[in-house]
């Protein structure tokens, strides 16, 4: 069994540069009813996709990152975070589309978020660029993942064409597939080792019937997890860990991050799940999008292996 720094996971979608904007308020514009915000602070991490990505090499696994973005100075910065993250970047440039940017305005002293201003597209991108991309990583690169996680936040990457491509790919190479979807998205995803949609994200899936998903995991929030299907195991709930919520940001990213690094490591899926759930109860009490620690992530899997037979 593999240990965590000879582990390869491959993550494929839709990446964001999230910028936050950190102040204090404590007074009101008298040009508007809006409060004023006293800047203090401001910094810039790796969204959507690479938020995933960011969880992975935390741990110190081999993470390669395959998504789009503009031309733009927001595309330096995605690569100097993730080369500074240890993050193998795989950037399509697009030249005529803008790199997605959330920024959020935040009262440091009110522990609130004000604004957020979201600067996107979602138009498809050609799934050739990105099979070539994923060609030249696998070949040019020699990076042969035990994982391709599928982070998708419907902004164009993920498409019909590229996932039917990414699941003969895996079938040939007995490669894991592992999707977090999007509703919108849904006819594009048709068999993966496991799909691990929320509950919001499953009640408006229909195609979750099929057969050729092996495990579906529903994330609940504050509910917990409930396992709806497992390859050895009838459905299992999994209940929420009792901790104060601060910040839901990412925690879906470091769910699916953890639950496939338990995967490559050969942990069950219903124990992976739990680790994962354990983990991701830690990401909520952190403010913004907070990568999970190796020390959590020990402390999470001997809670469920206390001979520490896996790590």
């Amino acid at each position: 069994m593999k240990d965590l720094s000879k582990l390869k996971i491959l993550v494929v979608g839709d990446i964001m540069l999230d910028k936050y904007v950190i102040g204090d308020v404590e007074r009101i514009s008298p040009e508007a009813p809006v409060p004023i915000v006293d800047v203090k602070k401001e910094y810039c991490t790796l969204g959507g996709c690479g938020n995933v990505a960011k969880n992975l090499s935390k741990l110190g696994v081999q993470t390669t990152c395959i998504a789009a973005c503009g031309t733009g100075p927001e595309r330096e910065k995605l690569n100097e975070i993730m080369s500074h993250k240890h993050i193998r970047p795989a950037m399509i440039n697009c030249r005529n589309r803008s790199t997605t940017v959330k920024e959020r305005i935040i009262s440091e002293n009110r522990n609130t978020q004000l604004l957020r201003i979201d600067r996107e597209s979602r138009d498809p991108i050609d799934s050739h660029l990105i099979i070539t991309e994923l060609n030249h990583v696998l070949r040019t690169k020699m990076f042969v993942p035990d994982i391709i996680l599928i982070s998708d936040y419907n902004k164009g990457v993920i498409t019909a064409g590229l996932m039917s491509y990414i699941e003969i790919m895996c079938d040939k190479m007995d490669i894991k597939l592992i999707i977090d979807p999007k509703p919108t998205n849904e006819s594009a995803y048709n068999k993966a080792f496991a799909i691990t949609p929320n509950h919001k994200e499953h009640r408006e899936m229909h195609s979750l019937s099929s057969p050729l998903f092996k495990n579906i995991i529903i994330t609940h929030g504050a509910d917990g997890v409930f396992i709806a299907r497992a390859e050895k195991f009838g459905p299992v709930e999994i209940p929420a860990e009792a901790v104060e919520v601060y910040n839901v940001t990412g925690a879906g990213d470091s769910f699916v991050a953890i639950f496939s690094v338990c995967i490559g490591l050969g942990i069950d899926v219903i124990q992976a799940t739990r680790i994962a759930n354990k983990c991701a109860a830690y990401v909520v009490t952190k403010p913004g999008t907070t990568a999970v620690p190796p020390a959590i992530f020990l402390k999470a899997v001997t809670s469920i292996f206390p001979e520490g037979d896996y790590i």
